[in-house]
């Protein structure tokens, strides 16, 4: 930022808690942020004690919640999927400490986000249940290389509501409320050890 004068950034909850851990250490650090329009913390998971704490170290240097945004993306999906910025709103944290990271439009033609029984792969029916976040959206892969059936299962699925609309299952686990994005967890988390 003060090398660059950079207007965006983005990064993940990893580099927001280092910051914090450097601003902790070093009180003295000049941070100019003049240029600085949207900063976006994504990755899983997003920790609200993160945000929450870089704010407050950052105020002094004239940081507020409406320039940072909680986002959603995966590699997938070409990174960006949604993020919580553009309306005027404080960070909103759920009842679970988890940020929200996303504004859902159900009429929105371009990004189209569902709630999905994984198992039964049909879409919930009520609203703030949770199930996979599926995406369908022109940024969405295509597929794995030379791995057609995992690419079928993972690209290429469809929800008998949303005709016409081809579906990416993420592997995560989310829910709306009221129109707001929350992941919650992977639906299976993997350690590789070599």
């Amino acid at each position: 930022m003060n090398t660059y004068h950079a207007t965006h950034s983005v990064g993940p909850n990893f580099a927001f808690e280092l910051l914090v851990r450097r601003l902790e250490l070093n009180k003295v650090y000049k941070f100019d942020r003049s240029s600085l329009v949207f900063l976006m913390c994504v990755a899983k998971p997003i920790r609200s004690s993160t945000l929450k704490r870089f704010l407050e170290l950052t105020q002094p240097f004239g940081l507020s919640q409406e320039e940072i945004a909680p986002g959603y993306g995966l590699a997938k999906n070409c990174i960006y999927v949604r993020s919580a910025y553009g309306e005027d709103k404080p960070i909103l944290i759920n009842s679970q400490g988890r940020a929200c990271c996303g504004y859902i439009n159900p009429n929105d033609k371009d990004v189209d986000i569902r709630i999905v029984d994984p198992e039964k792969s049909k879409e919930h029916e009520k609203p703030k249940k949770e199930g996979e976040v599926w995406v369908s959206s022109l940024s969405s892969g295509v597929g794995y290389w030379d791995m057609e059936e995992l690419s079928e299962t993972t690209f290429k699925n469809k929800l008998e509501n949303h005709l016409g609309n081809q579906y990416l299952r993420t592997g995560d686990l989310g829910r709306v409320i009221e129109g707001k994005l929350f992941i919650t967890r992977r639906i299976k988390d993997l350690i590789i050890v070599s």
